[in-house]
């Protein structure tokens, strides 16, 4: 019995063996044949990946452009709207939190010499603000970028929007936002700063798309595919878990699905800059991806958004109102009468709106329905710029990674199907459920990366087809 039951426990540690030893045979012959191309003399190719035309956020304010042969830039937007009679004017500006610093010092030096009136998105709490004898809301004093911003605009070589950007420098500067306290008061912390949004991002990773607004979502059942209903289409997705290289297979899904992706023309770019040992540069281009696919808000950071817009509305009526009725007072000293209005031939007012990305879509339409009309197409402007040295190497180093990351995904998965099938036979179910477990969460941190970094969800610019953007768009 005892010599029965060595024969039995020596012959599952040999199968167990033989088990684990297979897909480390497999991984060193991917291994080999990836390899293989670099050590064969071929000509030095760069391949660049080109934009057929600059991609366009779902907004219209954002646009991604090859601005050289290894160089990417992001731009945002200006787009002006002015009255029917021309005696205003007003410039919605798009910018980000974070910018490349020549960006915010070349904005702040138009925003004092070319407007009357600018009007900011500006978070402030009530004691650096103040209203003023006009009915306009200014700062008390000029702010600086919160830790945080800090944090984020170094963690990607850039510059904090109010390490260049003051907003107190004159009377000319007026807030459009809500207070601190009443954005603490409706319990709203900033999105993707909470574990809870974090752990949310991980738990749609499952079943719904991936890091796609909630725009998109309702396009989730692909007509294509002839499924009877969403349900089905996230029954197949989910399915998709347990196939090899799941996150490769899901994103392909998604793309197929939704129509509104695609591999996206700087991925190259990131695995050169790491190949090369360049971290920040790839994380700007990281960076890049995130600013550009993530500008559609939630349902609960839509409603937010639209308080902020109407809160800018206000002001530049304010601002308006002021700007006429001391037109009207001076033209009373004059002797000229208060009746006339303000008119292209008087005193025009020039305001500008410096607003986030996210803002802007809905702020133009409350423009349109002041009356105000857009003038013209949008004028771009450089906001970060990526520059990526070639890697040193035979041939671009995608043609290394992909196939590289693929065999190695592939190997994940018959090494983890081989642990599964042995700890099942011998019953081990708390085994089975931690190795589960922990392969999900590496390949959902994988999706959630492919997502951001690989795949550019905005397309060739959905808006432009509709005709809503203009031909600077």
């Amino acid at each position: 019995g005892l010599a029965s039951s060595w024969s039995g426990c020596q012959g599952r540690r040999e199968r167990q063996s033989a088990m684990s030893h297979t897909p480390r045979r497999l991984v060193v012959m991917l291994g080999a044949v990836v390899l293989l191309p670099l050590a064969v003399d071929l000509p030095a190719a760069q391949a660049v990946l080109t934009f057929d035309k600059a991609p366009v956020s779902h907004s219209g304010y954002t646009r991604m452009l090859q601005s050289g042969p290894r160089s990417v830039t992001l731009q945002t937007a200006v787009q002006r709207f002015q009255s029917r009679d021309r005696s205003v004017s007003v410039d919605l500006h798009s910018v980000l939190h974070v910018g490349d610093r020549d960006f915010f010092q070349s904005l702040q030096a138009s925003l004092e010499s070319d407007y009357d009136v600018v009007i900011c998105e500006l978070l402030a709490s009530r004691s650096d603000r103040r209203r003023c004898a006009d009915g306009l809301v200014r700062l008390r004093r000029r702010l600086h970028p919160s830790p945080s911003n800090e944090a984020l605009a170094m963690r990607y070589g850039l510059c904090p929007q109010l390490d260049e950007l003051d907003f107190a420098a004159s009377k000319a500067f007026v807030v459009g936002d809500l207070t601190r306290e009443e954005l603490r008061a409706r319990s709203i912390s900033i999105p993707g700063s909470g574990l809870s949004e974090a752990l949310a991002e991980l738990q749609n990773s499952f079943t719904s798309s991936s890091f796609l607004s909630e725009s998109l979502s309702p396009r989730l059942l692909p007509s294509q595919f002839f499924l009877p209903g969403a349900w089905a289409a996230r029954v197949l997705r989910s399915a998709l878990w347990l196939s090899p290289i799941p996150e490769v297979n899901i994103l392909s899904f998604d793309v197929g699905v939704l129509g509104a992706g695609a591999i996206s023309p700087v991925s190259h770019l990131i695995v050169d800059a790491l190949a090369t040992g360049d971290v920040l540069s790839a994380r700007k281009l990281y960076f890049m991806h995130e600013v550009f696919s993530a500008e559609v808000p939630t349902a609960a950071g839509g409603g937010l958004l639209r308080d902020r817009n109407r809160r800018g509305i206000y002001a530049l009526r304010q601002a308006l109102s002021a700007a006429a009725a001391g037109e009207q007072g001076q033209q009373g000293a004059d002797g000229q009468g208060d009746s006339e209005k303000i008119s292209a031939e008087n005193s025009p007012c020039r305001v500008a709106m410096v607003y986030g990305e996210l803002h802007c879509d809905d702020l133009e339409r409350r423009l349109e329905d002041l009356g105000l009309r857009k003038n013209g197409p949008s004028e771009w402007r450089d906001t970060v710029t990526v520059e990526v040295a070639p890697p040193e190497l035979p041939l671009p180093a995608s043609l290394v990674a992909v196939p590289l990351y693929l065999g190695l995904s592939s190997a994940d998965w018959i090494q983890e199907v081989a642990r599964l099938s042995t700890e099942a036979a011998h019953q081990e179910w708390g085994a089975v459920a931690i190795e589960v477990l922990l392969y999900l969460f590496r390949h959902v941190q994988l999706l959630t990366i492919l997502g951001k970094a690989a795949v550019l969800w905005n397309g060739q610019g959905t808006r432009a087809s509709s005709g809503k953007t203009g031909g600077g768009r």
